[in-house]
């Protein structure tokens, strides 16, 4: 009996390790428009064709994730079953060749770019964040597209590929055939024969009806010429705002013509340079001084894979000295304020300059704007209350400093003079926060007017509180 319950266990622990590393093969799974291609090259050097994507999930994608790749033409009919050219239509279409999967070799956030090379019908691939495998598209000599599709259930293979989940398409030839009537809207319309016409070339290609050239494909040329060889999206500006009306227009910026540049002589370089959503999209970020430090405040309207924050002071503007940190947001598209209280004698000194290094967990950082932080005459113990945040806000708080450990009072009242809601606080010396948010959520959901009132060491102050 222990020996039959010990080698059911190892079964058991096979069976759901085996199928949990078929899950985790499978990575994740994409819709039409999650990926954009942003760079085409079929006469680069060293006869290598190659592309690049970019990943438009807002979520971005997981290790393991498979995308399908094939060159071959379109014919006709609804996506989702395989209408591709085959062997059977014309010999340029080997069932062996013009597709391959690219895997990616970890988790890629919304906003990456990927960039995929290989040498007419060789099995070399050169990819970043990932590898690939099958036949290298032969983009320069056969088809003048590029199909990208996944299976429905997140994995794509080979032999199940071309009846997927279609994601995006580019294309860059004109038919000139009879039977053929090169549009954008349609790309080379081909539809007299679809067995002849459209196959009868391995450059051409009409649209799948479930793309839309403009809004999740593109077509490299207007009709004014035959083809283009070389294309790159010019990116002018990076946002990693991934909202679903921020990402919508990303990628019909993406996938508009007069948004990229064409030639066919030279290779253009891609990806795209300086398009990379940023890691932080910062606010503002103000510091203040007195004689016992300085208060930092910086906010974002959104971060991506933000780790933390490191702060670094100086007293040159030259050589720096990192003071402290705060931890960052991760992934988020909300408005964040962060504080930071600098303790350390300031006397003699006029200006303290400071900057934020955001670092992500990937360990890559950008820095902020230098501040220079100018010490008040008559600053002297304390500058009791700064209040900010109407409307109120998350971000809505009331800063007190105090020279040494001691209390503060806060009272709020509506406008007939009642009082809704009255603490007294020990805080520590240096700044301290209120935050609404935190203390007082009722006054938050209730819209009116009210009034806060400060007490520090003998003075006091009102302000008013706007609630919508």
């Amino acid at each position: 009996m222990i020996y039959k319950f010990y080698f059911r266990h190892i079964f058991l622990t096979l069976t759901i390790s085996l199928l949990w590393g078929e899950i985790q093969a499978q990575g994740t799974t994409l819709a039409l428009g999650d990926i954009a291609f942003t760079g085409y090259n079929c006469t680069p050097a060293a006869n290598s064709d190659e592309f690049s994507f970019v990943i438009l999930k807002s979520t971005g994608i997981t290790t393991g994730t498979t995308i399908y790749f094939t060159d071959r033409g379109w014919k006709s009919g609804s996506c989702g079953t395989d209408n591709f050219c085959t062997t059977a239509d014309n010999a340029s279409f080997p069932e062996s060749g013009s597709h391959f999967v690219w895997t990616s070799s970890g988790s890629l956030s919304y906003g990456t770019h990927v960039k995929i090379a290989g040498a007419g019908t060789s099995t070399t691939f050169t990819c970043s964040n990932g590898s690939a495998s099958g036949t290298v598209l032969n983009l320069s000599n056969a088809g003048d597209q590029i199909f990208a599709l996944q299976n429905g259930s997140g994995s794509t293979t080979i032999a199940n590929g071309g009846a997927g989940t279609m994601l995006t398409a580019i294309h860059a030839n004109k038919a000139t055939a009879s039977g053929c009537s090169y549009s954008t809207t349609n790309w080379d319309d081909c539809t007299s024969n679809i067995s002849v016409d459209i196959c009868q070339s391995a450059n051409n290609s009409n649209r799948p009806a479930c793309l839309t050239n403009g809004t999740n494909c593109i077509a490299l040329l207007d009709g004014s010429s035959n083809e283009v060889d070389n294309g790159v999206y010019n990116c002018t500006s990076s946002n990693n705002n991934t909202s679903g009306a921020a990402i919508t227009a990303m990628r019909t910026a993406i996938n508009t013509l007069s948004n990229w540049t064409t030639q066919n002589t030279t290779a253009l370089t891609i990806p795209p340079s300086g398009c990379s959503p940023l890691p932080v999209t910062w606010i503002h970020f103000v510091a203040a001084v007195t004689d016992f430090g300085a208060l930092l405040e910086w906010s974002t309207s959104s971060e991506r894979n933000s780790s933390h924050f490191d702060v670094e002071r100086s007293e040159n503007a030259i050589e720096w000295k990192k003071v402290g940190e705060v931890a960052g947001g991760g992934t988020k598209n909300t408005i964040s304020t962060y504080y930071y209280n600098d303790v350390f004698n300031t006397e003699g000194i006029k200006y303290v300059y400071y900057r934020i290094r955001q670092v992500d967990f990937d360990y890559k950082f950008e820095y902020t704007p230098v501040r220079a932080a100018v010490k008040e005459e008559g600053a002297g113990k304390y500058s009791a209350f700064t209040f900010n945040g109407n409307p109120i806000s998350e971000a809505t708080s009331l800063k007190t400093f105090l020279p040494s450990p001691g209390e503060a009072r806060i009272e709020i009242s509506d406008t007939r003079g009642n009082v809704l809601f009255s603490k007294t606080f020990q805080y520590y010396g240096g700044y301290n926060r209120f935050m609404f948010n935190n203390e007082v959520p009722e006054i938050m959901n209730k819209s009116g007017v009210y009034f806060v009132k400060a007490s520090i060491e003998g003075e006091e102050k009102t302000f008013k509180l706007v609630v919508q």
